[in-house]
Formats: C-alpha cells, sequence, structure tokens
C-alpha cells in the first residue's frame, strides 16, 4: 500500500515552513496509524540542519538522497510527475488555494481508481490537517509542489 500526505502549497517556501511542513508530516503519518522510523529527503537547500534537527527529535532518523539520482525515491518521483502531467497541466492554477484543491481532488480520483483495479498496490491520500493550521497560522502558504 502507498500513501501520499498532501500538504497546502506555497510559492515561496522558507526554512521555517519547511521545518513546520516536517513536523505536520510525522504527526499526520502516525496519527494515520504509520510508524515512521526515517524521513527521507533530498538534498535541496530548503533541507537546512535545522529541519534535521527538528525531525530527529520527534525521534525519527533522516536520509539523504543521493545527489543527482532521482531513481533513490522513484514512487515519490513518479508521483509528482504524474500530479503534474495528468492533472496540474490540465488547468489553469488561480492561486496556492486552487491548486490544493486540485491537487485533493486529484488524489481522490487516484485513490477510487487504484481501489477498482485488482492491483496490490493501493494508494490512498491523506490531507495533512495540522499543515493547514500551521499555514493559518504562520501566514505563509504552503508545499514545494509547482503550481503553475
Amino acid at each position: 500500500t502507498r500513501r501520499v500526505i498532501v500538504s497546502p502549497a506555497n510559492l515561496h517556501p522558507d526554512e521555517a515552513w519547511v521545518v513546520a511542513q516536517g513536523e505536520a508530516f510525522v504527526k499526520e503519518a502516525r496519527s494515520s496509524g504509520l510508524t515512521v522510523g526515517q524521513l527521507m529527503h533530498d538534498r535541496d537547500t530548503k533541507f537546512t540542519k535545522e529541519f534535521d534537527r527538528t525531525i530527529k527529535r520527534l525521534p525519527v532518523k533522516v536520509k539523504h538522497t543521493v545527489s543527482w539520482s532521482p531513481n533513490t525515491n522513484a514512487f515519490v518521483e513518479r508521483f509528482i510527475q504524474s500530479l503534474q502531467q495528468e492533472c496540474i497541466d490540465k488547468f489553469l492554477v488561480f492561486g496556492e488555494q486552487h491548486c490544493d484543491v486540485l491537487v485533493r481532488e486529484y488524489c481522490t480520483y487516484i485513490s477510487r481508481s487504484a481501489r477498482t483495479r485488482a492491483s496490490a498496490s493501493i494508494m490512498s491520500c491523506l490531507t495533512s490537517s495540522e499543515s493547514q493550521v500551521g499555514r493559518r497560522q504562520s501566514g505563509a502558504r504552503s508545499t514545494s509542489r509547482s503550481c503553475r
């Protein structure tokens, strides 16, 4: 079973926002009954030492992907590519909230169609309610999804 936890869109994510989303991700995953032993992220400059320290305090082991090797995290990369090509590219996106709605609907569609296929890999998409709350409190607006 594959699960996707979606955080809200953000046109200008900064260190504080990424740290808050990391914490919200771990809390959302655990509240959904998932065991979070490690968190893997790429080497984007937004994943700072503060992000790693925050995640390690939860306690979760932090792993970094190897530079220039997207196959290390192939399932995530494929999901993002599908989301971009099958959904985002088909719409004119009018802001972050509109992007959030489109992504949520796409996840619902994928989840339902996966259940109807005779497939061992069923995807469920969870929206992070905590990241929505953090977004309202900080004034920052959401994730590293690219909505154009």
